[in-house]
């Protein structure tokens, strides 16, 4: 049998993930829509799209200096930036 060896950059290779899942051959998913018929293919879908899109960011962030302080101390920052500035 022979093979085929294609390189996919992850966006694609999330979508051909849950082509999978969807039951489609790579021939399928290449060939047909990609369009979800069901909502909770759509919502995987939805899902696999979110984590490549803040994959990268999250990766830097990571990378970067973290911070101690909690969500509401920095939105209060925020607040008290914003009534000094007004």
């Amino acid at each position: 049998m022979n093979r085929l060896c294609v390189i996919l950059p992850p966006e694609q290779h999330q979508r051909q993930a849950v082509s999978t899942l969807r039951g489609k051959t790579v021939e399928g998913h290449l060939s047909g829509p990609t369009l979800p018929s069901r909502p909770e293919i759509a919502a995987a879908d939805a899902l696999c799209q979110l984590e490549t899109f803040l994959k990268p960011r999250i990766e830097e962030a990571e990378r970067e200096k973290v911070t101690s302080k909690s969500v509401e101390d920095i939105f209060e920052e925020v607040r008290q930036d914003r009534n000094g500035k007004a």
